[in-house]
């Protein structure tokens, strides 16, 4: 081998390190964006589930959340993440009354996640005197 040869194999060594760089960012990317659509599919998915047959809907009436079962998971999360929680995923629930700002519920483990997606539900809150309010249901879910 040559000196004259040195500068074109330097040439070919740099294309292919760009050429597999090129191909590294378009593979990251695209991994990247399915791990992104999974994470709000499983956001939707966890949302349509407590929206509907969730332990807080009042009789079986979907976006219908009773008052008083929220009140008793509020300090449950564990038991919720049990019945809901999706393996890879950390999640939090949040229930406002819209009527009544001073009325919410949270769910949440002690750290939430970056970046995670958030799903709301418009629902209604009923109370023990039969009393209902809108409400809104937000959901938002993360990869651990």
């Amino acid at each position: 081998m040559s000196l004259e040869d040195i500068f074109p194999m330097l040439v070919a060594i740099i294309v292919l390190f760009v050429f597999i760089a090129f191909v590294y960012g378009i593979v990251g990317n695209n991994l990247e964006q399915r791990r992104v659509e999974a994470t709000y599919e499983t956001a939707v998915s966890l949302s349509d589930t407590l929206y509907s047959r969730s332990v807080f809907v009042y009789a079986n009436k979907s976006g219908l959340f009773d008052s008083s079962k929220l009140d008793e998971y509020s300090s449950l999360y564990d038991e919720l993440s049990s019945m809901y929680g999706v393996a890879g995923y950390g999640f939090s629930i949040e229930v406002n009354d819209l009527a009544e700002p001073a009325r919410h519920w949270t769910y949440a483990p002690d750290k939430i996640g970056a970046n995670a997606p958030e799903i709301a539900y418009p629902v209604a809150v009923r109370y023990s005197a039969g009393k209902i309010n809108e409400g809104m249901l937000k959901v938002r879910v993360w990869r651990n």
